[in-house]
């Protein structure tokens, strides 16, 4: 029978943490080479020269558990937790952190089960051992989620801040080239913009997008139907954003990312170039907003002519109205025959033959219309002053600055 030679002492588990803790320096260099390759954000922070900052932080927490094996004592290890703090705020997804510790944690066992492979066989010393890993690693990862979530949202408070400190800016008005490196800095990337307002009716001056829902789900829309980034501030209470307008789109992608029986009332510019001064759009932006009702949640400036856009900034009441401007808009027992005439003549320059086509009736209707209308109110809407006194009222009404009583309002 051959001789048996004695067999070597399995070595106990502080042994094994005195071995861990020798190699820590090495083992994190290649724990650090696997997560990089496994994980691949982390090679983007190797290639802009955080790679031996990543082998640091695993050395540290390798060695801070050899030091709770050989202790029975644990340490938070604060450089671990501010390495994590500095790649939130450079922006270092979540994920990768919860990656880099699954990485870690199976190229460790690799280790020891190599090492020492009684030891780590099932019933084996070991077992205790790395259960105090998995115990150390659960602290671990908890604290340095709770830092890295905490510098993110740092990070992202500090962002919004600028760009708001931006976006306020660019509105006061700038020069031309500054507009269009701006707006390209905060990630619009189009020719063209538009600048929106809009306001909940009852949201106080303190209102903010973050606590305002409303707010919120018409940015995270606007996102979707633009294709790239919004940004936005608010001002006394409303919302301002900046929103990439593509070709023939105008404002139609604003109102589309308006949710169905929305609250807001919205105030939307004319499309302006890149490059050009937004101090104007949002002068736009800010009169179309005020002229909205419930009846007209959206003015829009791009849809408007120029006598809309003076109605607007009109302040006529009903009782300004003349006698026969007030009887030709709300008269009910013509049925609207009265306004109806009135806006095929605006619509055609006074010109009754086509007004007639316009409104499917022969010549003479218009014409007998007219005297009727002259006959109870006195006003000939032949005459150029009355028709476009009427036109005035009319589109007051139509934009909803001008409350005609009985209305909705």
């Amino acid at each position: 029978m051959a001789p048996q030679h004695p067999r070597a002492p399995r070595p106990s588990a502080m042994a094994i943490a005195e071995n861990l803790a020798r190699e820590a320096p090495g083992l994190a260099r290649r724990f650090a080479r696997e997560i990089e390759r496994q994980v691949p954000v982390y090679q983007q922070w190797y290639e802009l020269g955080h790679g031996d900052e990543l082998a640091a932080a695993l050395e540290d927490v390798l060695s801070e558990f050899a030091h709770l094996v050989l202790t029975d004592e644990h340490a938070q290890g604060r450089r671990v937790l501010q390495i994590a703090g500095e790649r939130a705020r450079q922006g270092l997804p979540a994920n990768a952190i919860l990656g880099a510790w699954r990485v870690a944690g199976h190229e460790l066992w690799r280790w020891l089960t190599q090492e020492f492979a009684q030891e780590f066989a099932p019933g084996g010393a070991g077992i205790d051992l790395w259960s105090r890993y998995l115990a150390f690693a659960d602290h671990y990862v908890e604290q340095i989620t709770d830092t890295f979530f905490a510098a993110s949202q740092e990070e992202r408070v500090h962002a919004a801040m600028a760009m708001r400190a931006q976006v306020e800016r660019l509105v006061r008005g700038t020069p031309p080239a500054e507009t269009e490196r701006s707006l390209r800095d905060l990630g619009v990337l189009h020719r063209d913009v538009v600048v929106v307002l809009c306001r909940l009716p009852d949201a106080g001056p303190d209102a903010s997008a973050e606590l305002v829902a409303d707010y919120s789900a018409l940015l995270k829309d606007l996102r979707v139907a633009a294709r790239t980034e919004v940004p936005w501030t608010m001002q006394a209470g409303s919302l301002l954003a900046l929103v990439a307008a593509p070709p023939g789109s105008g404002s139609d992608l604003v109102i589309s990312a308006l949710l169905p029986e929305s609250p807001l009332r919205v105030g939307i510019s004319m499309v302006m170039s890149a490059r050009s001064d937004l101090s104007v759009a949002r002068d736009q932006a800010e009169r179309a907003m005020h002229a909205t009702t419930a009846l007209h949640p959206v003015n829009d400036f791009n849809r408007m002519s120029l006598l809309e856009v003076a109605a607007m900034q009109a302040s006529i009441q009903w009782a300004d109205l003349p006698g026969w401007t007030r009887r030709i808009l709300s008269d009910p027992r013509h049925h609207g025959e009265w306004e109806a005439t009135g806006r095929a003549l605006m619509a055609h320059g006074g010109n009754v033959q086509a007004a007639a086509r316009a409104l499917h009736v022969h010549t003479n209707t218009v014409y007998y219309r007219l005297d009727t209308i002259r006959a109870a109110t006195g006003a000939d809407l032949r005459d150029a002053r009355t028709l476009a006194e009427l036109e005035l009222a009319a589109v007051s009404r139509d934009v909803g600055v001008l409350v005609v009583p009985g209305e909705n309002s």
